[in-house]
């Protein structure tokens, strides 16, 4: 490959300036007169009543998509400015006023819900024969079975405007506390300071006082504002087992196994094959250990190379070794990874200031995705890699 993949991803594109996109104020403000005839249109909607009632629901399932569409475009566009940028304060602000915008949809979509859980089984049955809403039917029956799993529409309504300031409160105070947090280091003899997500990236440093300080740095960071942190987390699980109280949930896991598709039994399979089969894994770190000269491995030394690197992957290698291999698969699957590098997607420059971990987030509008992480130069040794 000749193309030099851009290493910052480009959200211009999207909505010019950032924080300060007037693109992106216009598209906000496009929301309130759509959410105000959504909300109008949740509270004429009834139960239906015969298939006679199917194009009904089918101009609500557009009208649910166009607006969830545009919410998400600058939901998730917030998102990314707040990824790559902690100290962004003005993207902060666009997020709560992006919560709200979200509070307002689901408090109408949850009122529609709660009426489709009246339509009797047989008129419902014939509904989702009917052609318009046949390629409907798996989420018009997900969101019918929610219903019925919650409380009524006023209380639902209720925990949704609290969870505001209360459950997705806390989360964005959380996430706040995480980037102030700066780790001083010094590398090859040059003092840096460094977010959570580049001293993270230490973890796999060939020097090993290089990896254990940074591990004990994070180690101190972290309980420098311990009882934020318990605080802010004891909230976040109060808020939701609360909530699961209230509802009479009983399992903890209720919801996040509804939201994956996913039965218990089927989450219990997969612990029970990883019980069983977790052998291998701990002989690996055993022999790590060995090769490390340690009795037992330290957290900081479980990503450590165990051998010489000769070779280090910049992220221009790296993209190229994923496009040959992708090749292998198809040429489909080579030609969008391509796309992705070509048209900055993803936002991999190694800077201060950036929030921990990755993530992938869609524009559905822009009919684009976006993927988040913090690229280090990567070692390879005996054909493996270690990030």
């Amino acid at each position: 490959m000749t193309v030099k993949f851009p290493e910052v991803w480009d959200l211009d594109v999207l909505f010019q300036g950032g924080s300060d996109s007037k693109e992106l104020r216009l598209h906000m403000d496009e929301a309130t007169p759509k959410l105000n005839e959504f909300e109008k249109t949740a509270q004429r909607f009834k139960a239906p009543t015969s298939s006679g009632d199917a194009e009904m629901v089918a101009n609500l399932l557009e009208e649910v998509n166009a607006l969830m569409q545009h919410l998400s475009q600058s939901g998730s566009f917030i998102g990314c400015l707040m990824a790559q940028n902690t100290e962004d304060k003005k993207a902060a602000i666009l997020q709560s006023e992006s919560s709200s915008l979200h509070a307002r949809f689901d408090a109408s979509l949850q009122k529609i819900q709660q009426d489709l859980t009246k339509t009797d089984d047989a008129v419902w049955k014939e509904l989702l024969s009917h052609d318009l809403l046949k390629e409907f039917s798996f989420f018009l029956n997900e969101w019918r079975e929610e219903a019925k799993m919650q409380l009524s529409e006023k209380e639902e309504n209720l925990i949704t405007a609290l969870s505001m300031d209360g459950y997705h409160g806390w989360s964005q105070l959380y996430d706040m506390l995480v980037g102030e947090i700066k780790i001083k280091m010094t590398i090859d003899g040059e003092e840096k300071t460094m977010s959570v997500g580049q001293a993270n990236n230490l973890s796999s440093h060939k020097d090993a006082e290089i990896r254990k300080e940074s591990y004990e740095k994070l180690e101190e960071a972290w309980t420098d504002k311990e009882d934020f942190f318990a605080k802010t987390l004891n909230s976040i699980a109060g808020f939701r087992l609360e909530v699961y109280k209230k509802r009479g949930w009983d399992n903890v896991l209720q919801e996040p196994l509804h939201m994956n598709r996913m039965k218990q039994e089927t989450l219990d399979a997969m612990w029970g094959a990883i019980s069983k089969n977790k052998q291998p894994f701990v002989a690996y770190l055993n022999q790590k250990a060995e090769i490390l000269g340690k009795d037992g491995l330290d957290w900081y030394d479980v990503d450590a190379p165990v051998t010489e690197s000769t070779q280090q992957f910049t992220y221009q290698e790296g993209a190229d070794f994923i496009l040959e291999h992708f090749g292998k698969f198809g040429p489909e699957l080579q030609k969008f990874a391509l796309q992705a590098f070509e048209k900055g997607w993803i936002e991999a420059e190694d800077r201060p200031n950036k929030r921990p971990g990755g993530f992938c987030t869609e524009l559905p509008m822009a009919e684009e995705s976006r993927i988040f992480m913090t690229y280090k130069r990567v070692h390879v040794e005996r054909g493996h890699f270690s990030t």
